[in-house]
């Protein structure tokens, strides 16, 4: 009786509910396994190494396309001062017009430096990217560094143009190396005026016994700078749209030291033999074309 009375019920318990059995140690025991399981997770992570990342090379850039308004810059470049070389150009033409035959005041020097002054026109269209532009404007140059020797006085002194010559020469090959090699050849170039001769004047039979007078002289003359200024033009627009541009340009080069080397020009009468160069009109830059006409005939 005793034993009973000293056993009381929790508050929460009746007299018809046994006492519920002590967890503690299982309790413990979760908690330390717990306990345990969390320490492994946190010491897994902390030796995982983080994920690398795969490395993909980077496509390469393209090359920049040239700037719309880059070209249209280098076109007004090419055109504007192509003017300014042809209006020199008929400024000398018309004082050889009005001089004496006997007069040496204009020679074929005269119109190699009026043209070699303008070659920073072409190394600033090559700074450009524009190779072909470059290339076609020191031909044109070619084409205003001399004119018709009408006099053995008009070709000057010996040696007079070569320096302006070689200016001209030296700066055609790199752009010839970095023109692309036409894709085929044609098998005849457009046709452009042959250079200008007194059989191509227009101004009736010659009214003296030397050939013709003052008047039909002066219709020569005019008539002569018509017609070359048009030639010029022709040689100019073949150049730019004829694709095989080697067999053009070595046809205009060729022709025209060929022309001058006639009258001596380009060519050293001083030098002996043994010590002279080949003639300094475009030698360098013909030399690279015909290397290259000869690849091309190799491979076919």
């Amino acid at each position: 009786m005793a034993d009973a009375i000293a056993y009381r019920p929790g508050p929460l318990q009746t007299w018809f509910q046994p006492p519920a059995p002590s967890k503690r140690k299982r309790d413990d025991a979760g908690d330390t396994e717990a306990s345990s399981l969390h320490d492994v997770s946190r010491e897994e992570k902390t030796n995982e190494q983080p994920a690398k990342k795969r490395q993909t090379k980077a496509a390469p850039k393209p090359a920049p396309a040239k700037s719309t308004n880059m070209t249209k810059e280098a076109k007004k470049l090419y055109t504007e001062t192509l003017k300014i070389v042809e209006t020199r150009y008929i400024e000398l033409d018309k004082k050889v017009k009005a001089m004496s035959p006997n007069s040496r005041a204009i020679t074929i020097s005269n119109y190699a430096t009026s043209a070699a002054k303008h070659l920073n026109t072409a190394k600033k269209l090559a700074g450009m990217g524009e190779t072909v532009l470059a290339f076609n404007f020191v031909m044109a140059l070619g084409d205003a560094s001399h004119r018709r020797i009408s006099t053995w006085k008009m070709s000057g002194e010996s040696g007079d143009c070569d320096d302006q010559f070689v200016r001209l020469d030296e700066a055609l090959p790199a752009l010839i190396e970095k023109r692309e090699t036409p894709a085929s050849r044609v098998d005849e170039l457009p046709v452009v005026p042959h250079r200008w001769t007194d059989d191509d004047a227009d101004v009736g039979p010659f009214k003296t016994s030397n050939g013709p007078n003052k008047q039909q002289r002066g219709q020569m003359d005019r008539q002569y700078i018509d017609w070359e200024k048009k030639r010029r033009e022709a040689r100019r627009a073949r150049r730019e749209t004829c694709e095989d541009w080697e067999a053009v340009a070595l046809s205009d080069l060729v022709g025209d030291r060929k022309y001058l080397a006639g009258y001596g020009v380009g060519e050293d009468f001083h030098a002996r033999e043994s010590e002279k160069q080949p003639n300094s009109y475009f030698g360098k830059s013909i030399a690279k074309l015909e290397e290259l006409n000869a690849a091309r005939s190799g491979a076919e």
